[in-house]
């Protein structure tokens, strides 16, 4: 299995147009944080306007050194933002490619009708789970 534990950087293009603009809306970056242990990984995804957990996953190899990772998720956006943005599922199709650094890129889909492109990079090693706590919540 590859290794993919630790902080990424990530950057989501979603197909979302906005109601009030017609405009599709503006590429939105967060922070996914993922834990991973021998028989386990929990991936959360934190943005300024929601945050979003696995239900489920599969990691497999698809030859030639590159892993797709696979999920399920649920997205919890904060309340201010939850009328019109309620509490939604999706999935994700992710590859990770590891050279020249780890990347994964691929794409997502949502039950809103909506999905877009997923981009993680720059990744990190996660500080000790009381740190990344403190961290979020003062929204660092």
């Amino acid at each position: 299995m590859p290794h993919i534990d630790g902080i990424w950087e990530v950057t989501l293009q979603s197909t979302y147009t906005d109601p009030n603009t017609g405009q599709k809306i503006s590429p939105i970056v967060g922070t996914m944080i993922v834990t991973q242990t021998l028989s386990t990984l929990v991936v959360r995804l934190e943005t300024s306007k929601q945050s979003s957990q696995t239900l489920g996953y599969s990691i497999r190899d698809v030859g030639g050194g590159a892993y797709e990772v696979l999920g399920v998720y649920q997205s919890d956006p904060t309340l201010e933002h939850r009328v019109g943005s309620p509490i939604h599922y999706g999935t994700f199709k992710l590859r990770l490619d590891q050279s020249p650094l780890p990347t994964l890129q691929g794409h997502y889909w949502t039950d809103r009708n909506t999905s877009g492109q997923f981009t993680a990079r720059n990744r990190q090693p996660r500080p000790a789970v009381g740190i990344t706590q403190r961290l979020f919540r003062r929204g660092g």
